[in-house]
């Protein structure tokens, strides 16, 4: 079985070589979705096979996703990762993921409460 994974969020390039990183090691890219219709494109030129979610919600309850991917803007990283981890799912992100303090804090909160480890 491979690893089913979506791209969420194009905000920064990492996000190609967090995909191709992960295609490289076996996994399959099945979702995009951003907020930013202006970059999909050039994602969608790259990788024409993969389906184009119209929510967020959409890719969250598939429940053949393993993991989310995303290069949204910095501030937005934190909430997503927790909105991912609390779908079970697992989340990587380009850096930084916070922007502060408060931000950890509430990951770490979450990570205990679904009990689960995730690398911070």
């Amino acid at each position: 079985m491979s690893i089913r994974i979506a791209a969420v969020g194009l905000g920064h390039a990492h996000i190609y070589n967090q995909v191709e990183t992960l295609l490289k090691a076996g996994a399959e890219l099945v979702w995009l979705y951003s907020d930013e219709p202006e970059r999909t494109p050039e994602f969608l030129a790259r990788y024409p096979y993969v389906k184009q979610a119209q929510t967020l919600d959409e890719i969250l309850e598939d429940p053949t996703i393993h993991m989310i991917v995303s290069a949204v803007a910095p501030y937005e990283r934190a909430p997503l990762g927790i909105r991912v981890m609390q779908h079970g799912k697992d989340y990587s992100v380009a850096k930084p993921a916070f922007v502060s303090l408060a931000q950890l804090e509430q990951v770490k909160s979450v990570q205990a409460e679904i009990g689960r480890a995730h690398e911070i």
